[in-house]
């Protein structure tokens, strides 16, 4: 994924998509994917029972306030229901935003004080499919998919 210019950020946003800002302190940057022809990204298996691993590692989409069209709107993403841990030998290498199956923002973490967490500035025209897609350095990739309404 590399970088838009301003141009396409427009276009995407009158499209109904657009990342406007990363959290702050983040780096947007680009970076390796897995083969499109594998999906080698990890879910819940039983969503009324999460096993230690899905805990710490599948990602948590929220999104705080109700969502209106062509308004800009807050997405954050975490990763898991317990903060997964930020230690040089077990973090999160990165989370990747998709909405409507499209790559939008991918946001680069490293071990240290920082928690596993971005947050995004979207502008939707319509209700759209997110993604949330993270990697850990231990466990692999995981991903999270949310419908999310707007009015």
């Amino acid at each position: 994924m590399r970088p838009c210019s301003r141009r396409e950020l427009l276009a995407a946003a009158l499209a109904g998509t657009a990342v406007l800002a990363a959290a702050p302190g983040a780096a947007a940057v680009a970076g390796e994917m897995p083969p499109a022809a594998t999906d080698p990204f990890r879910t819940l298996t039983d969503p009324k029972v999460l096993s230690e691993t899905e805990m710490k590692h599948v990602p948590l989409i929220q999104v705080p306030e109700p969502v209106r069209a062509g308004r800009a709107a807050d997405v954050w993403i975490r990763v898991g229901r317990v903060l997964h841990p930020m230690e040089p030998a077990h973090h999160i290498e990165w989370i990747e935003l998709l909405v409507q199956g499209l790559p939008l923002a991918r946001v680069d973490l490293s071990a240290g004080p920082a928690q596993a967490v971005a947050g995004f500035r979207l502008v939707l025209a319509a209700p759209a499919v997110v993604e949330a897609r993270t990697f850990c350095n231990l466990h692999g990739y995981w991903k999270a998919v949310q419908q999310i309404p707007v009015t």
